[in-house]
């Protein structure tokens, strides 16, 4: 996705928010879901400007995603 945002290419990254925007839904990953669909938005409006931001807070999001789901891997092997 940030390839096609340096690249100026916000259809692709429409695209891309969109599928995601799904595909985290379904796995329980809500937290990204606005996110992404705010992405989506400003790109098929044509404010491809504002990918980047997004970009970067999704990031921190998904970090914080990832952790969490580390954590309670962790958990549930201990028990």
């Amino acid at each position: 996705m940030k390839m096609a945002m340096i690249g100026n290419k916000g259809e692709e990254v429409a695209r891309i928010a969109h599928s995601c925007a799904g595909a985290s839904a379904i796995c329980g990953m809500v937290s990204l879901v606005p996110l992404l669909r705010e992405l989506e938005r400003a790109c098929q409006e044509g404010r491809t400007a504002d990918a980047l931001p997004y970009h970067q807070l999704l990031a921190k999001e998904f970090l914080h995603t990832k952790e969490f789901l580390t954590h309670h891997r962790q958990t549930l092997l201990r028990a």
